[in-house]
C-alpha cells in the first residue's frame, strides 16, 4: 500500500526539529535567565511576560528551523542543523508522538472537567453578598461577562474562564468566611480573569504537552504558575494594601481546604504547599518590587 506521503521522511524531519528544539530551547532559556539577572528588581507581571514569551519562542523554534532550511542559500543549498538516521528518527518520532498525544488527551479531558464543574455550579444570590463585594463584581463585569457561582464539589475558590468566565466559591466559604477575607479571594480570582490567565494557562499546558522532552519547558511552566499567582497577589495588595491580613487569609483558606489538588485548567487562590509558601514570603516582604509597566516592552524584546 502506497502512502500519499513519505512517512519516514516526515518522521526524520520532525525528529531533526525536535532535537533542534532541545538544544535551541535550552540555550534560549539559559540566555533569558542570564539577562534577567541584570535586572533584579522585577515585578511578577514582568517575570510572567518574559517567561511566557520565552515559552512561545521555544515553540516557534522548529518552525523557524524549517523556514531556514527551506530557503536556498547560494548554489550549495541549505542543510539541516542536525541530522539523524532514518531508523533512529522513526523511533524518536513514535516516542514523541505517543507521549505528546497522551498529554494532549489529558489537557482535553481537563477542559471537559472544567465545563462539567461550571455546569454543576449554581449562581450566588448577589443580594446576600456585602455591598463592596457586589461593587467589585459589577466593575469586573464591565470588561468581561463574569458569573459568580457556588459549588459543593470544590474545596477552594476557583476562577474558570474561556467562553463563560466565572468565579466559583466552595459552599463552605460563603457560609463561614468573614467579608474581608471573601473580598481578598474575590479580588485574586477576578485578577486571573482580567489577565486572561485562562487562555495563557491553556496555551502553557498545550505547549508543555508537545514539548515535554525539554527540561527548560518544565522549569518555565513551574515559573509561570508561580508568577501568575504572584501577579494576582499584587493586584490584591494594590487594592487593599494589607499584606499581613491577606497572607493570613491565604493561610486560613489553605488550612480549611487541606491544599487538595485542583483542576489543571482552573486557577485557585491556593495550590501547592511550596508555591503558597513562596507567595506568602513575597507578600510579607516589604522590599518586594511593585507593579510596573516593564512587562509591555519585555514581550517584543524576548521574541526578537
Amino acid at each position: 500500500m502506497n502512502l500519499p506521503f513519505d512517512i519516514h521522511g516526515v518522521a526524520t524531519a520532525i525528529a531533526q526539529r525536535l532535537l533542534f528544539s532541545a538544544v535551541g530551547g535550552t540555550l534560549l532559556a539559559a540566555a533569558v535567565w542570564f539577562l534577567l539577572q541584570l535586572f533584579p528588581k522585577r515585578d511578577s507581571r514582568t517575570n510572567f511576560a518574559v517567561w511566557f514569551s520565552t515559552l512561545l519562542a521555544t515553540a516557534l523554534l522548529p518552525i523557524l528551523s524549517f523556514y531556514r532550511e527551506s530557503k536556498p542559500v547560494g548554489s550549495a543549498g541549505s542543510h539541516a542543523a542536525l541530522t539523524v538516521s532514518t531508523s533512529v528518527a522513526w523511533y524518536i518520532f513514535v516516542a514523541w508522538a505517543t507521549v505528546a498525544l497522551a498529554s494532549l488527551a489529558r489537557v482535553i479531558l481537563a477542559t471537559f472537567q472544567v465545563r462539567r464543574l461550571r455546569a454543576n455550579a449554581v449562581s450566588v444570590n448577589m443580594e446576600s453578598l456585602p455591598a463592596d463585594i457586589r461593587v467589585l463584581i459589577e466593575k469586573a463585569q464591565k470588561s468581561r461577562p463574569i458569573s459568580v457561582l457556588v459549588s459543593e464539589s470544590l474545596e477552594v475558590p476557583t476562577a474558570i474562564g474561556f467562553r463563560n468566565p466565572a468565579v466559583i466559591f466552595p459552599a463552605w466559604m460563603l457560609e463561614s468566611t468573614p467579608a474581608e477575607e471573601l473580598k481578598y479571594i474575590l479580588l485574586h480570582e477576578l485578577a486571573h480573569l482580567r489577565r486572561r490567565d485562562d487562555w495563557t494557562n491553556l496555551a502553557q499546558k498545550v505547549l508543555k504537552a508537545v514539548l515535554f522532552f525539554l527540561p527548560s519547558v518544565w522549569w518555565i511552566e513551574r515559573r509561570l504558575s508561580l508568577d501568575r499567582e504572584m501577579a494576582c497577589d499584587d493586584a490584591v495588595l494594590a487594592h487593599s494594601g494589607t499584606p499581613r491580613r491577606y497572607a493570613e487569609c491565604l493561610a486560613h483558606v489553605a488550612e480549611r481546604s487541606f491544599l487538595r489538588r485542583q483542576l489543571a485548567l482552573a486557577q485557585a487562590a491556593v495550590g501547592r504547599v511550596r508555591q503558597l509558601t513562596e507567595r506568602v514570603t513575597m507578600i510579607l516582604d516589604p522590599d518586594r518590587p511593585r507593579a510596573t509597566q516593564l512587562w509591555k516592552p519585555a514581550i517584543p524584546l524576548v521574541m526578537v
